[in-house]
């Protein structure tokens, strides 16, 4: 491809193709000094004595982290102190989703809808969320009659099944998730300690 600057054409030089064996044997070297994170068991730079910033989607959350809550923590091959910390606080999470759940079936807690009106120009368009009781559905659904008629949510028992389906994913997500550490937590072994003067970063046991 050539492109035109004045009146000289110019030709894009072609890519540089790199030779397979070195990038894999860049990669092994990199991987050589790479540690696992203890949260989220990825291979991460550790040369420092910690593990590297890195970023993180949780399982159960579903949305992309600054920075894995294992950053800047030991290396899993060292301890798992980090990581029983997050499995607990992974499951009081779930048992709060649960308890909200439960409330939710029980009409005893709002259901949540959101909506984007995407049946606007897309420069327009914004995402609403409408928070709604039983007593409350009939107003909430005249002022955004659109909106609901678009999502079929003509009744609040179709609103809040919607809420619980979310609700349900949610628990599945974290039961997957707990279930994962679990298994991590149980088969930890250390194997590696940090190395001292004169010695390398981590030592293998």
């Amino acid at each position: 491809m050539t492109f035109t600057h004045g009146f000289v054409r110019h030709r894009r030089p072609a890519p540089v193709r790199r030779d397979p064996a070195v990038i894999a044997a860049e990669k092994a070297a990199a991987d050589a000094k790479a540690m696992t994170c203890q949260i989220c068991g990825r291979r991460i730079f550790a040369e420092a004595g910690v593990i590297a910033h890195h970023g993180y989607q949780r399982p159960y959350e579903g949305v992309q982290t600054a920075s894995c809550y294992g950053a800047r923590k030991l290396p899993f091959e060292v301890t798992c102190d980090d990581l029983q910390k997050d499995y607990d606080q992974a499951h009081a999470q779930r048992d709060k989703v649960a308890e909200h759940r439960a409330k939710v079936a029980a009409s005893k807690a709002q259901v949540v809808v959101q909506w984007e009106d995407y049946w606007l120009p897309r420069r327009d368009r914004r995402t609403h969320s409408a928070f709604i009781t039983p007593e409350t559905f009939e107003a909430v659904r005249d002022a955004n009659a659109q909106a609901f008629r678009r999502n079929s949510w003509n009744t609040y028992e179709r609103a809040q099944q919607t809420h619980l389906g979310k609700l349900d994913a949610s628990l599945n997500r974290l039961d997957d998730y707990l279930r994962w550490q679990r298994g991590r937590l149980l088969a930890w072994k250390a194997t590696h300690r940090a190395g001292t003067a004169g010695e390398a970063t981590w030592v293998a046991l």
